[in-house]
């Protein structure tokens, strides 16, 4: 395959950035969640509670992707780094020592901030600059690390916790932090080329625009629907990710058969990225973009008509493909459509949307939920906006091809 080529022509680029990818996955829903239990029984929080708490950080948080966005243009990649090194393991120890709620959000707030894109964001636009011809595949060989920790962390997370309890599986992840990334930062990163392939001297640079939020939604509002629209995937997702142990009441399954459902997701995580890179070298991004909600609505078409537990597994294996697919775009997308100049500021703006709506999504779930709307009434509204989001995509599919 191409792609194993990819790898063979330069392994520690691509096994190093895999790794950098895995680790992006501290900051995400789907492993904090697993500590959510121990973290309300420790300081006495309602499911409401601890879910308020968690969206608050991270919308908080999603202000600083913009600025990690101008840190990956402008520092050096040990400089940017060392400095979520630092922070994403001082976090996870904070989580485990919260001894109140107000520490509970402090420490949400820094993994949410630093954790759940600072080392994607870092490696995809490290790779997105180093590779025009082939950037589809080498983003798709990069998501490899990314679909691990989304099979891997979840399952060593909860194996480390009931063993040694929470508290010391934090710590244990936060040293494991550290001990990958100080010998990366500083014997590995220094060897990695700083260049591979280079655009055609015919490429236009007239995309190369300032961009700042002021001057995006004053000239370029059809870029803020495009990461509206992509951010809805994480929305949907984050939102019933959080939701596993109503899920688990409501159909009669235990949350052991539910975390088998991620090594379902994980494997068509990996499957999706191998099969979206190298058609999105061949057709062009903005071309497949439409295709992105597809999977999600027949994910949810499944869980929603399925009762059965293979129901649930089905809905997972789509909604890995789903995320593969909008993933791949976002890397892709954007250098496509606006060019690689300033490539960390788009996506820094970009994370601040996405963000948002993975701050939302638990937010607005747990208080549906709550308020009496059943899972059932939940999965068909999201089945519903996944159609009108699928119409404002077309929409914005056709207004940038008309530019």
């Amino acid at each position: 395959m191409k792609m194993l080529k990819l790898i063979r022509d330069y392994p520690m680029l691509f096994f190093s950035f895999m790794g950098v990818a895995f680790f992006s996955g501290i900051g995400q829903t789907f492993f904090l969640s697993i500590y959510n239990a121990d973290l309300m029984q420790k300081i006495s929080l309602t499911r409401t509670q601890l879910s308020s708490l968690y969206a608050c950080a991270t919308l908080v948080g999603s202000f600083n992707l913009t600025y990690l966005g101008i840190m990956v243009d402008r520092w050096s990649g040990q400089r940017y780094l060392l400095t979520l090194t630092f922070a994403v393991s001082t976090g996870l120890l904070l989580l485990s020592y919260a001894p109140n709620a107000f520490m509970l959000f402090f420490a949400y707030l820094i993994l949410r901030a630093f954790g759940q894109m600072g080392f994607g964001l870092f490696a995809t636009t490290s790779v997105s600059r180093l590779f025009y011809e082939r950037r589809g595949k080498a983003i798709s060989v990069l998501g490899i690390g990314r679909s691990l920790a989304e099979g891997v962390l979840p399952n060593l997370g909860a194996i480390l916790a009931v063993s040694l309890g929470a508290f010391v599986s934090m710590k244990i992840i936060s040293a494991t932090v550290v001990l990958f990334f100080i010998p990366f930062i500083f014997l590995i990163l220094p060897k990695i080329p700083k260049h591979v392939e280079s655009p055609p001297t015919t490429t236009s640079t007239k995309v190369e625009l300032k961009w700042s939020w002021a001057k995006t939604f004053k000239t370029n509002k059809k870029s803020i629907l495009l990461m509206i629209s992509l951010a809805f995937i994480p929305f949907s997702v984050t939102a019933l990710f959080f939701q596993q142990a109503t899920l688990s009441e409501d159909r009669g399954w235990t949350l052991v058969q539910l975390a088998r459902g991620f090594w379902f997701y994980s494997a068509c995580l990996i499957v999706g990225n191998f099969t979206w890179g190298p058609l999105v070298d061949r057709f062009r991004a903005i071309n497949l973009y439409p295709f992105v909600m597809l999977p999600l609505l027949m994910g949810l078409t499944a869980l929603i008509t399925i009762k059965e537990l293979h129901g649930y597994f089905i809905y997972m294996m789509f909604l890995g493909l789903s995320v593969s697919l909008s993933g791949m775009l976002r890397h892709t997308l954007y250098a496509e459509l606006f060019g690689v100049l300033q490539l960390g500021r788009i996506k820094g703006m970009d994370g601040n949307i996405l963000i948002i709506g993975t701050s939302l999504g638990p937010l607005l779930s747990g208080l549906a939920l709550d308020y009496g709307f059943h899972l059932q009434a939940l999965l068909l509204s999201l089945a519903i906006f996944s159609l009108v989001n699928f119409a404002l995509i077309l929409l914005i599919q056709r207004n940038f091809k008309k530019a």
